[in-house]
């Protein structure tokens, strides 16, 4: 905006007057989950809570922090993008827009549903072993839905094995 004022000794003069607007870089932070399971992540300082809310700018240089927790029947599997982690735990240190992505894997073999696969899991999965019939009628062991439970079957279920299902 351009304006013409008198002074004081009836002179005149120019005036530049210029609207400012406070202009910052805004540092982002975008998650993304992968794999066949779910689970949310959180963030410390809060503002992440994906599952709904998956990206968060800063306004300055910060350290933030990451939490995944799967949801039932999924196991967290693993970070990609961090400057450090510690289980499910992610560390970030945000000097530039950052991208980190969560994985989560489901936990099917969990046929008892007491939080592991393991050795009871198994007894179930060998009672249904050779059966043809589990697109009509469904079949725990059937683990790839191709309706009959065998050495496919048994490859997922052995990658399973030890997984914690919470």
């Amino acid at each position: 905006m351009v304006d013409s004022v008198q002074d004081a000794r009836g002179g005149r003069g120019l005036v530049i007057m210029v609207k400012s607007q406070a202009l910052f870089n805004s540092l982002m932070l975008s998650v993304s989950k992968s794999g066949s399971g779910n689970g949310t992540v959180t963030s410390d300082p809060p503002g992440i809570l994906c599952g709904s809310d998956c990206v968060e700018s800063y306004d300055e240089p910060q350290t933030v922090t990451l939490t995944a927790t799967p949801y039932p029947g999924s196991t967290f599997e693993g970070w990609t993008g961090c400057d450090s982690m510690d289980d499910d735990i992610c560390s970030i240190y945000i000097t530039e827009t950052k991208i980190v992505t969560a994985a989560f894997a489901d936990c099917p073999a969990d046929y008892n549903d007491d939080g592991k696969v393991d050795g009871l899991d198994f007894i179930i999965f060998r009672n249904e072993w050779g059966r043809t019939d589990c697109l009509s009628v469904g079949c725990e062991g059937d683990m790839n839905s191709d309706g009959k439970v065998d050495g496919l079957d048994f490859i997922i279920f052995r990658n399973d094995w030890g997984k914690v299902c919470p």
